[in-house]
């Protein structure tokens, strides 16, 4: 069966690269550490599968782990054990805020920031949708989106399968190139493909989006989808997320807006989409994620 394949080339994808995105991670610690050692910043270490942290100041450090001086004496943590390692600035209470994990999707369009490598996602929309994100290499990522629908036989649910690979050619500036195959689970007759190129933006707290797209089934190819997205961080856990589309065949726009609540692993959306031509007529997004 078409899902089958689809999900197995996924996992042989996400094992291949699981090697190389934790040497990856554990280079990023070590280019932070010198960075906070060079400038006798102090640091804040972030555990795995914890809420817990320390803040203090950096003693040694290998490439496998660290030695840090905190309020109760120093403590060696292993990099195996460490989610995050941050540079804290003490001038701004903002420099220890946990990473904003979510940066690289809207409500349901990606923006072009990638996620760390090693890191992935799985969100849920109204239950019956999923969404599982991974990234094994800097810049790479792939989804694999598909439907569960009880009321659909199996046939009529469908899937989605794609990449987007991410740069960034400047400071604070990201660019990234996408595909995605949709189809259903058994028809052989249902193949739509999408291709879109995006920009985005960054400053401290909030990411600007600019997008265009087609889609293409067999040999047509539909009028450009244009995109304009924004994220607002506005505390450690409250993100303003808009999401705005210009969609071929569709006279008016469609524009959505809504909070997004973020905690460290997790993310909730409660998103408004609407038409300015109907505005009365609102329709409700709502979407779990978690992080791993």
């Amino acid at each position: 069966m078409k899902f089958i394949r689809v999900t197995s080339i996924s996992l042989f994808i996400i094992t291949a690269f699981a090697g190389t995105s934790i040497a990856q991670s554990y280079d990023d610690f070590i280019s932070t550490l010198s960075r906070a050692d060079s400038s006798q910043s102090e640091i804040r270490v972030d555990l795995k599968k914890s809420t817990e942290f320390y803040v203090g100041k950096l003693i040694s450090f290998s490439s496998t782990d660290l030695t840090m001086e905190i309020s109760v004496g120093s403590i060696n943590l292993k990099f195996e054990n460490i989610d995050q390692i941050l540079i804290v600035d003490s001038k701004d209470k903002e420099s220890i805020w946990f990473r904003n994990h979510s940066k690289n999707r809207l409500f349901l369009y990606p923006t072009a920031i990638a996620n760390e490598a090693g890191t992935g996602y799985y969100q849920n929309i109204y239950v019956f949708f999923s969404n599982l994100s991974f990234t094994p290499i800097k810049g790479l990522s792939f989804n694999l989106f598909f439907s569960n629908i009880p009321d659909l036989t199996l046939d009529e649910n469908i899937y989605a399968l794609g990449f987007k690979y991410s740069f960034s050619p400047v400071n604070n500036f990201n660019l990234a190139v996408s595909a995605t195959r949709y189809g259903a689970f058994i028809d052989e007759d249902f193949n739509v493909t999408t291709f879109s190129a995006l920009g985005t933006y960054s400053t401290r707290r909030t990411d600007l989006t600019l997008g265009l797209g087609f889609g293409s089934e067999g040999s047509e190819i539909s009028d450009p989808i244009v995109l304009f997205g924004l994220q607002s961080r506005v505390t450690q856990r409250l993100v303003l997320v808009s999401e705005n589309f210009s969609i071929p065949g569709i006279d008016s726009p469609l524009f959505s807006f809504g909070p997004r609540f973020l905690g460290k692993r997790m993310s909730a959306d409660l998103g408004f989409f609407f038409s300015p031509e109907e505005f009365t007529t609102t329709i409700p997004f709502v979407s779990f994620t978690t992080t791993f």
